[in-house]
This record gives C-alpha cells, structure tokens and sequence, in this order.
C-alpha cells in the first residue's frame, strides 16, 4: 500500500447517517484520508474533501453543494477544484493563512447559513486546527486532532490523535458531549463517542510510545 495515493478513483462510503456521509477516496491509502459532507437547510457542505470518480453521483443523492470547508492547512486536499466544480466558496477558521486559488471566507463563528459552529481546537507551535460541532445532532467533525485509521491510534484505543497532540492534547474537545465523532482518517464513532474521546485524551501521553510504533509501522508497511 502507498501512504498517499494521488490517482483518481472510487471513493468507499462510510459514515451514512439522516444529515450527511463520509468518504474515503483513496480506500487504498496507508493515510485513509476521510472526508464529509453534511446537509443544512442551505445545502450540502463539503468539509476537507478528496475527490473520487464516484462523488459527484452521491452527493447528487442529498442536494445542492453550497460550501466546502477546510478545517486546517495540511487538509486542503482538493478543495479548490471541489469549490471551482460546484461553483461554490470556501469557508476556513479566520487564522488561516494559507492561500488558496478561489473565493475564500473566513469564520469566526458558525459556518452561514447553518448550525455549525467552527471551533478552534489545536492552537500551538505545531499549528492550528479546527473542529465543527453541531450542538443539536452532537455532532462533531475533526480533522487530525483525533482519529481511527491505525497511524493514529495507541495500544487497545478505538480513537485516537495524531501523534503530534500526543504531548499537548487537544483538550478543548473536553468541552464537548458529540454522540457521534467523524474523522479526518478512518472510519467515525457513533457509539460510546464522548466517553472515547475524553479516555483518549486524558490517556494519550501514555499511549505515546505504542502510537509512534503504530504510525511508523502502518505509514510505512
């Protein structure tokens, strides 16, 4: 397996539930880069999207793309060429820097036009990244602050986090009680979700040293 792919192919569905879904689009990948969308009463929203052959077809299932949003800069991804598809902005937390070849809008609070609000859940000399949630699904989507896909997770954890956070924990997520969690790499949690969350975080710098073993290991195999 390769840990990033950049071919074009089908996507593997995952994460369905009544107000979006999830994909993986290189299924392929050691990385499993996930993506999301969701649908508000204005649209669907396309949050750290990778793009598939197959995509097009499924978001056609759920409605009219009115955003897509980037929840930090290492997960642009194919954003632009989503937002430049779909004729549509980009919504990203208000630090972020990066430049992007498209319409851009910066958010300090909910994403417009619906219930979403954008958090800002890692803030250190690593970098910044931000989370969605939605307090009326308990909803909560992440981008590498935590994570299933096995580069991310420590020994006997179901969520874990980038090994980055492993020594400063994104302990913001504390302040939330998500039924479900989806992820930026790996399937979501829908059970048990904020007690995982809040095991995995006060845990995490104990499991650091089985974590860099799991990162290397199924990165690199």
């Amino acid at each position: 397996m390769a840990i990033k792919i950049d071919e074009l192919g089908e996507a593997e569905f995952i994460d369905e539930w009544e107000n979006g879904f999830g994909w993986i689009g290189r299924p392929e990948e050691n990385m499993k880069r996930t993506s999301h969308a969701f649908v508000d009463d204005s649209g669907v929203f396309l949050v750290d999207p990778v793009d598939a052959e197959n995509l097009d077809e499924k978001i056609e299932e759920f409605g009219e793309v009115k955003g897509v949003i980037v929840l930090f800069g290492r997960h642009v991804r194919d954003s632009e060429k989503l937002a430049e598809r779909y004729d549509c902005p980009i919504f990203v937390p208000e630090w972020f820097e990066r430049e992007l070849d498209t319409e851009v809008r910066k958010v300090s609070d909910k994403v417009p036009g619906t219930d979403w609000e954008i958090h800002t859940v890692v803030d250190s000399r690593i970098g910044r990244e931000a989370a969605l949630y939605n307090r009326e699904s308990k909803t909560l989507i992440v981008a590498d602050s935590l994570g299933t896909a096995e580069h991310l997770r420590g020994r006997e954890e179901k969520l874990g986090m980038s090994p980055l956070y492993r020594f400063n924990p994104p302990d913001k997520l504390l302040d939330f009680e998500p039924e479900r969690i989806f992820c930026g790499h790996g399937e979501g949690i829908t059970e048990n979700a904020t007690k995982l969350m809040r095991e995995t975080i006060r845990k995490g710098r104990l499991k650091t040293p089985s974590a860099y073993f799991n990162a290397f290991y199924h990165m690199f195999k």
